[in-house]
C-alpha cells in the first residue's frame, strides 16, 4: 500500500493530533472528542476516496482492518463505539482502490482506459470507414439502382462462397451489416462525396453512437469523432468522446512491393463518471512488404504510440509524460522482442512521481513468451496491454 496519508497514531487523549505524513504528501490533522456513544474521529478529507482504518494490539505487531469509508464531503469522520482507544489506530487514503467505482471504473481500469480507449476509437474509426465504403460498394453493386450509389438497405454475410452477401433495401435510411458472428452495426451515411473524398457517418453498435467525419487536406487528412462509446474491454462504461485527428504520410505500391507510412496526431476530451481525460497523443505505422527470390511476398512493420494525456480523476490530476510504447511485426507475427519492443515514461499525480512504464518477458511453457507492457507503482503493477507470442 502506498498511502497519501501514512498515519500512524496512537490516541490516548481527547484532542486534536497532527499526523506525520510522508515525503512529498500533506499531513492530517485528526480530531477527536467524547460522545455519549464513543469517540468521534474526524478529519478534513477528500471527497469521493475511501479511508481505511487500522488497528492493532501492539505497535509492532500486525495491523487489523477496523473499518473502511466513502468520504463523500471534504470531512471524514469515525466514531469508536467505546469511551476509550486502548489500542493504536492509523488512518489511510486507499489508493489500491482509488476513487468509488463508478460506472465500471476504478483507479487500475481508468489508467488502463486513459491509455487504451484513444488507441481504440482510432482503430474503430479505420474498421467503420471500412465497413462504410464496402457497404457503399456492394449495395451499389448489387441493388437495381442503375449505377447510383446506394447507402441503405441490409447487408448478410451468408458463409456460402458463391453468394457472400445478401442484400435487401431496407431499412431506407441506413445501412444494418449482420456478420456471421459477433454484433450487428447500423452505419448513418450522412454525407459522402467521393470526388473531394469526404464521408461523415455514424456508427452504432451495442452501446456505441458515435459520428465520424473524414475530410483530405492538403498536408494532413483530418477525422473527428464525436458521441458515446462503449469499449469491450470495459464493460458498462460509456465514454463521451469529443476527439480530432490530423493524419499525414504516405502509401507507394510498385511491381516490387509496398511502402506506406501514417503520423496521426489525436486531440481531445473523453470522459465518463468521475473521469474526464485531454487526450493529446500521437501514433506512427510503417509498413513494407517486398517479394522475396522464392516468390512470396514478405512485409515488415513497426508500431509506435506517444501518450501525453492527462486525467482528472477523483479529484487527483494525473499526467502522463513521453510515454512511448513501439512494437514490430515480420510477416504479422511480432518480432525483435528483446531489442525493439519496449514501453518508456513516467505519470505523475499532482505533479509527483507516481507511476514508469516498462516492457516485461516471460518464457511461458515451450517457445511461448508473454510480453506485457506494465505501469509499476509504489504498491502494485497494472498490465495495460499482453500478448502470448510463438516463437520460432
Amino acid at each position: 500500500m502506498n498511502p497519501k496519508f501514512p498515519t500512524h497514531l496512537l490516541l490516548l487523549l481527547l484532542g486534536t493530533a497532527k499526523v506525520e505524513a510522508a515525503e512529498g504528501s500533506q499531513a492530517l490533522t485528526v480530531h477527536a472528542h467524547r460522545l455519549p456513544s464513543g469517540i468521534r474521529l474526524s478529519w478534513t478529507s477528500e471527497p469521493n476516496h475511501r479511508y481505511r482504518i487500522e488497528t492493532s494490539t501492539a505497535v509492532t505487531s500486525g495491523w487489523t482492518n477496523t473499518a473502511e469509508l466513502l468520504a463523500a464531503t471534504s470531512e471524514a469522520a469515525w466514531t469508536h463505539s467505546q469511551a476509550t482507544l486502548p489500542a493504536p489506530h492509523r488512518f489511510f487514503r486507499v489508493l489500491d482502490l482509488g476513487p468509488t467505482p463508478v460506472a465500471g471504473l476504478t483507479s487500475d481500469s481508468a489508467f488502463r482506459a486513459a491509455d487504451l480507449v484513444p488507441l481504440e476509437l482510432t482503430d474503430l474509426f479505420d474498421r467503420s470507414g471500412k465497413s462504410a465504403l464496402e457497404a457503399i460498394q456492394v449495395a451499389s453493386a448489387l441493388a437495381p439502382a442503375g449505377g447510383l450509389a446506394v447507402t441503405n438497405g441490409t447487408l448478410r454475410l451468408t458463409g456460402v462462397p458463391a453468394s457472400p452477401v445478401q442484400y435487401e433495401p431496407l431499412p431506407r435510411d441506413r445501412f444494418v451489416l449482420v456478420p456471421l458472428q459477433g454484433p450487428v452495426v447500423e452505419i448513418h451515411v450522412l454525407y459522402v462525396d467521393f470526388t473531394r473524398g469526404i464521408s461523415e457517418w455514424r456508427h452504432v453498435s451495442e452501446g456505441t453512437d458515435v459520428i465520424f467525419r473524414s475530410e483530405p487536406g492538403a498536408q494532413a487528412d483530418r477525422a473527428t469523432v464525436r458521441g458515446q462509446y462503449r469499449p469491450s474491454t470495459f464493460p458498462g462504461v460509456v465514454f463521451e468522446v469529443d476527439l480530432a485527428a490530423s493524419t499525414s504520410g504516405f502509401s507507394e505500391v510498385d511491381s516490387s512491393g509496398t511502402h506506406t507510412l501514417t503520423d496521426s496526431t489525436l486531440t481531445g476530451l473523453v470522459s465518463a463518471a468521475g473521469f474526464r481525460q485531454t487526450v493529446q497523443t500521437r501514433s506512427r505505422f510503417e509498413f513494407v512488404s517486398v517479394r522475396g527470390i522464392s516468390g512470396r511476398l514478405e512485409s515488415s512493420s513497426t508500431s509506435e504510440n506517444w501518450n501525453n494525456n492527462t486525467l482528472v480523476l477523483g479529484g487527483d490530476t494525473f499526467a502522463w509524460n513521453n510515454v512511448k510504447k513501439q512494437r514490430s511485426f515480420r510477416d504479422g507475427k511480432e518480432s525483435q522482442l528483446d531489442t525493439y519492443w519496449n514501453a518508456s515514461g513516467t505519470i505523475t499525480r499532482n505533479g509527483q512521481p507516481f507511476g514508469q512504464y516498462r516492457k516485461t518477458l516471460t518464457p511461458v511453457g515451450v517457445s511461448v513468451i508473454d510480453v506485457r507492457f506494465q505501469v509499476v507503482l509504489a504498491d502494485r503493477v497494472i498490465d495495460v496491454e499482453q500478448w502470448t507470442v510463438q516463437t520460432p
